[in-house]
């Protein structure tokens, strides 16, 4: 019986759907204008397409119900201890941790973990993991050498060595980089970048984001240099885009 009642509803609206369609009018909204200047968060500056979204800041909105749930099992299990348990982030010699940027994994792990960690600790406004966190954005901050270059020195030469910089490890840890400065306001991020993307611009073309992974993902190295335009508005930046 209901079966018989939901198809003839359905055949109903669509009968009386032919009928109106002859002769009807469709009205199609307008895109809506995006070029005001968002007044609370950062949005693109010109030259640059205003957006119709901007993403909130981290910590700017806090989950509950299942959603918070989900992130506090993150922050209780492996997310929130992988640092007692791999060997990635064994502080001992540990090439982020290191001023000279010096030691062993130097790669992409630790960051790739860092990221997602310290948004965690952010949103549940979890001490012990934004304490934690901080130390490797410390370490990342004071790592940073007098022309720019900041993270582990053997980057430089690539992973499996060579003469051209492997920028991918730093791409990952500029996004932990722009949520600590999202959170904090803590102004050395963005001298950080600053002076660290003024060292890209500086890099010969023919060396720049080489095959492979790092020209694969050049799309992220682009995202922050972005970032930091909406933030400063230095017009250097926006010829690194370019680049």
């Amino acid at each position: 019986m209901k079966t018989r009642l939901l198809v003839a509803v359905v055949l109903s609206a669509c009968v009386a759907g032919l009928a109106w369609g002859a002769d009807a009018k469709v009205s199609v909204l307008k895109r809506p204008d995006t070029s005001p200047a968002n007044d609370f968060y950062a949005g693109n500056r010109e030259p640059l397409q205003p957006s119709p979204l901007i993403k909130l800041p981290v910590g700017a909105i806090r989950p509950e119900g299942w959603i918070r749930r989900q992130l506090e099992l993150e922050a209780e299990g492996f997310t929130g201890h992988l640092d007692e348990l791999s060997r990635f982030l064994n502080k001992e010699d540990n090439a982020w941790l290191s001023p000279q940027g010096e030691g062993h994994s130097p790669w992409e792990e630790l960051p790739y973990w860092l990221k997602g960690f310290i948004d965690v600790g952010y949103v549940l406004g979890e001490g012990r993991i934004i304490k934690e966190a901080h130390v490797w954005i410390e370490a990342a901050i004071a790592s940073q050498r007098e022309d720019g270059w900041f993270g582990p020195r053997a980057n430089l030469k690539g992973r499996r060595g060579g003469d051209k910089p492997d920028l991918w490890p730093n791409m990952i840890m500029l996004n932990a980089l722009q949520s600590y400065y999202e959170h904090s306001g803590d102004k050395r991020a963005l001298a950080l970048m600053t002076r660290y993307f003024r060292w890209e611009l500086a890099v010969p073309d023919e060396d720049f984001l080489p095959p492979f992974w790092q020209q694969q993902r050049a799309g992220d190295n682009m995202a922050s240099v972005y970032w930091l335009y909406n933030r400063t508005g230095d017009k250097f930046l926006l010829d690194l885009a370019g680049k």
